[in-house]
C-alpha cells in the first residue's frame, strides 16, 4: 500500500477520437500512451514551481534535513530556506537585465542554496558545465547572454580558472549580509503564512509552473553545447512519473554524485529532493570513487544514479558489504555493457537498471524496471532494453524519411512526446523547430519497440556510416568487439571517415596494449558479421585513452575529428 501524496486526489482526463476496431494490441497501447502524454502535458491542479514546493515543505518540516554534504555539513529545511531567501536579495541587488544568472559551483549545500536563491529572485539559474574547461564553458555562457555568474573564489582556485568580470564571489556577498538582515529574514520566514511569504519572496514566480526552472547546457558530444530551456512543468512532469515508479519510501536516501550541470544530476539529485523531501548527500567530485562508496556506506544510501563509467569506478573501490544499503541503481547517459552488469550482479545481488533520457527531455524517458514490485532493483526484465516509457510520456518509432509510425520490432527514428519536452534552445528557434515538430521531440536515436512496449536502442542516427549504400551502426560494431574481448571496460570506440570508393569506412580506436587488430578482425568474420560491418586491419588506431566528456560519454565530435585525421595521415 502506498499512501497518496496529496488529498484530494487530482487527475487529468483526456478523450481521444474514436479508435478503429481493427487496431492491434500494439497500436492500441500506443494510442493510449499518446493520450496519457497529452493529459499530463499541461500544468496539473495545485502544481508548484520547484523552489516554492521546497518552501512549502520547509514550512511544514522546518527541522528536517534534505541537503547534506559528505563532510558532515548539513542545513535544516528552515536554515536552507532562510539562506536562499537572503541570497535572493543579493541576486536582486545585482541589477542585471538578463533573466539568467550563472551558477559555477561544485555539488554542495551552498550550490543548492544558490539555485534556490536565484529562483526566489525571479531569475533562472544557468548551471555552468565546468568539466568542459574555462574557454568552452564561459563562451557558452556568453552566447546565452549570462552577465553574472555566482561562484566561489576557493572553487575557482581549485579549477585553476582566473576570476573574470561578471563573476560574483559568494564569500564576499556573504560578508555583506548584516546580522539585522538575518534576524529580519528569520522572523519573516518564521511568522508569515506560506502563501503570503511566497508572494513576498518570489512575486514573479511563486505560483507559475510554466516559468523556466533552469538553463542547462547539452553535453556537446556531437559539437558545440546547446543551451536547453527547461520549465518547472518539464521537471515536475518527469519527477512525478519517476516518483510513481521507484516504490519510494521515507527511508530512501540519495547520493549526490552526478554534477548538477548534468540534467540527470539536476533532476534526481536537486529537484527530486526539493519535491519529495528525500535527503541527498553531496560530493563535490563525481570521480571520487572512494568518497562515493564511503557516503553510501555511512549514510545508508538506498538510491544511486550514475553513468556506467562512473559506476565502474565505484565498484573498483567498494567492498560488497559497503553497498548493502542500496536497493535501486539506475544508469544512463551511455550504453550499459553486459559485462559490467554481470559483475555488479555478482558483487551486490542487484541488477543495474538501465534508463534512457537526454537534457532536452528533462531528462528521464524510460527505465527498465521489472514487472514485480517485490523484485524492484534486483531484476530487470528484457535485458538490453532501456525499458518502457514513464507514465505520461509517449515514445514512438517512425521511418526516418517518410515520418510514418512503424510497427513492433521495426527499427526507426525515436520520437518522444509529453510534458517533459523542453521549452526550446535559447536564442535558436531554427534548431528548436528542427527537433520539435507537432509536439514530438526527435531524439536522433535509432530504436525499436517490441510487442510488450519495451524500447531497444540500436544506435544514434549520427553514429552510423553509410558504406556501399548500407547503414552500418557504430555502437553494434563496438558491442561485437567488446563481446569478443569479454571485458567490462570501455576499450574501443568506432567512428566513420570518408572513403572515395565506398562513401565511408570504419575507424576503430582502442586502448589495451594486448589488443590484436588482425585477431579481432578474424574473430568478427567467424561471428558471421556482415562484411561491411568488419573494419579493415589498417583502420585500427591505438590511443592512450578514449576521448570522454565530463559526464562519461564519448566525445563524438573529438572522435570524428580523430577519424578524419587518419584519412589525411
Amino acid at each position: 500500500y502506498r499512501a497518496p501524496r496529496s488529498l484530494p486526489l487530482n487527475f487529468s482526463l483526456r478523450i481521444g477520437a474514436p479508435a478503429s476496431t481493427g487496431l492491434s494490441a500494439f497500436q492500441l497501447r500506443q494510442l493510449i500512451s499518446e493520450l496519457g502524454a497529452e493529459a499530463e502535458a499541461a500544468p496539473q491542479p495545485g502544481e508548484l514551481p520547484l523552489h516554492v514546493a521546497f518552501a512549502k515543505r520547509a514550512k511544514r518540516h522546518p527541522f528536517a534535513v534534505t541537503y547534506l554534504d559528505a563532510d558532515g555539513t548539513k542545513l535544516t529545511n528552515f536554515e536552507m530556506l532562510v539562506r536562499a531567501a537572503l541570497l535572493s536579495r543579493r541576486v536582486r541587488a545585482l541589477g542585471t537585465e538578463s533573466r539568467y544568472i550563472g551558477v559555477l559551483l561544485p555539488n554542495c549545500t551552498s550550490m543548492a542554496a544558490a539555485m534556490f536563491g536565484v529562483l526566489f529572485a525571479g531569475r533562472t539559474p544557468a548551471v555552468i558545465n565546468f568539466s568542459a574547461g574555462a574557454e568552452v564553458a564561459l563562451e557558452a555562457a556568453s552566447r546565452a547572454g549570462i552577465g553574472k555568474i555566482l561562484t566561489s573564489r576557493k572553487f575557482l582556485h581549485k579549477l585553476g580558472w582566473e576570476e573574470k568580470p561578471g563573476m560574483v564571489i559568494l564569500e564576499d556577498e556573504a560578508k555583506k549580509i548584516t546580522k539585522s538582515e538575518k534576524r529580519a529574514m528569520i522572523r519573516l520566514v518564521l511568522l508569515l503564512p506560506f502563501r503570503m511569504l511566497m508572494r513576498r519572496l518570489a512575486p514573479e514566480s511563486a505560483f507559475n509552473a510554466g516559468r523556466e526552472a533552469v538553463l542547462l547546457f547539452s553535453s556537446g558530444s556531437t559539437g558545440r553545447p546547446k543551451a536547453v530551456q527547461l520549465t518547472h512543468r518539464n521537471i515536475n512532469c518527469d519527477l512525478w512519473a519517476f516518483w510513481r515508479m521507484i516504490l519510494w519510501s521515507r527511508r530512501d536516501r540519495i547520493v549526490g554524485n552526478l554534477p548538477l550541470f548534468h540534467a540527470y544530476g539536476f533532476t534526481v539529485e536537486f529537484a527530486f529532493p526539493a519535491l519529495s523531501g528525500t535527503p541527498v548527500v553531496y560530493l563535490p567530485n563525481p570521480l571520487d570513487a572512494a568518497g562515493v562508496v564511503k557516503v553510501i556506506d555511512e549514510y545508508d544510501i538506498t538510491l544511486l544514479t550514475a553513468t556506467p563509467t562512473f559506476l565502474q569506478g565505484y565498484m573498483r573501490k567498494a567492498k560488497p558489504e559497503q553497498l548493502k544499503s542500496l536497493r535501486l541503481v539506475i544508469t544512463g547517459a551511455e550504453k550499459l555493457r553486459p559485462e559490467l552488469a554481470a559483475k555488479f550482479r555478482d558483487m551486490t545481488g542487484l541488477e543495474i537498471i538501465e534508463g534512457y533520457g537526454c537534457t532536452e527531455l528533462s531528462p528521464i524517458v524510460t527505465i527498465n524496471l521489472c514487472n514485480s514490485i517485490y523484485l524492484l532493483g534486483r531484476h530487470a526484465h528484457h535485458p538490453g532494453s532501456i525499458g518502457i516509457p514513464l507514465p505520461g510520456i509517449h515514445v514512438r518509432v517512425v521511418d526516418p524519411e517518410s515520418g510514418v509510425e512503424l510497427g513492433p520490432d521495426e527499427p526507426g527514428l525515436m520520437q518522444v512526446r509529453g510534458g517533459i519536452v523542453m521549452k526550446g534552445y535559447l536564442n535558436d528557434p531554427e534548431q528548436t523547430a528542427r527537433v520539435i515538430q507537432n509536439g514530438y521531440y526527435n531524439t536522433g536515436d535509432i530504436a525499436r519497440i517490441d510487442r510488450d512496449g519495451y524500447v531497444y536502442i540500436t544506435g544514434r542516427a549520427s553514429r552510423f556510416s553509410k558504406i556501399g549504400g548500407e547503414m552500418v551502426p557504430h555502437e553494434l560494431v563496438e558491442q561485437a568487439i567488446a563481446n569478443l574481448r569479454g571485458s567490462e571496460e570501455r576499450e574501443v570506440a568506432v567512428a566513420g571517415r570518408g572513403d572515395p570508393k565506398r562513401g565511408e569506412r570504419l575507424v576503430v580506436f582502442y586502448t589495451p596494449d594486448d589488443f590484436d587488430p588482425a585477431a579481432v578482425v578474424e574473430e568478427l568474420r567467424k561471428e558471421k558479421l556482415p562484411n561491411l560491418w568488419i573494419p579493415k586491419t589498417e583502420d585500427f588506431v591505438k590511443l592512450d585513452r578514449l576521448p570522454l566528456l565530463g559526464s562519461g560519454k564519448l566525445d563524438l565530435a573529438k572522435l570524428k575529428k580523430l577519424a578524419e585525421e587518419q584519412a589525411s595521415a
